[in-house]
C-alpha cells in the first residue's frame, strides 16, 4: 500500500510540475500507471517506450497537448527508472572491483604480471 501510495505521488507531482492541467488528475495519473504497466509487457521499459506512450495515450486523451505527454512520459519514465539505477549502482560498482582484484590475482598466480 505505501509503494502504491508513493508511486501515486511521485507521477502524480509531475503534472502540476510540467504545467499539465487535467479535470481529473488523479484519474490520469492511475490511468497512466495502468497502462504503463500493462504497456512494459510488450514495449521495453528501459528505453522508455511504455511510459512514453502510455503517457501520449492516456493524457492526450484526458486533454493534454501533445508536447506536454511526451514531457510527462519523459519525466515518468526517469522517476521511475532513476531510483532502480541508483540503489543498483553500488553493488554494481563493487562487483567490478572485485573482478579485477580476481583478474589480477589470477594473472600473478599465472605468472604474467600485472
Amino acid at each position: 500500500m505505501l509503494q502504491l501510495s508513493l508511486a501515486l505521488a511521485s507521477i502524480g507531482a509531475l503534472l502540476p510540475a510540467l504545467g499539465i492541467e487535467l479535470l481529473t488528475p488523479l484519474l490520469g495519473v492511475v490511468a497512466y500507471l495502468l497502462l504503463s504497466n500493462f504497456v512494459s509487457t510488450l514495449l521495453p521499459e528501459g528505453l522508455g517506450a511504455s511510459s512514453l506512450v502510455s503517457g501520449l495515450a492516456v493524457l492526450t486523451l484526458l486533454g493534454a497537448e501533445e508536447a506536454q505527454a511526451v514531457a510527462f512520459g519523459a519525466t515518468a519514465w526517469g522517476v521511475r527508472v532513476g531510483p532502480l539505477v541508483l540503489l543498483g549502482a553500488w553493488p554494481l560498482a563493487q562487483r567490478v572491483g572485485d573482478l579485477t582484484v580476481s583478474i589480477a590475482q589470477a594473472r600473478s598466480v599465472a605468472g604474467e604480471g600485472p
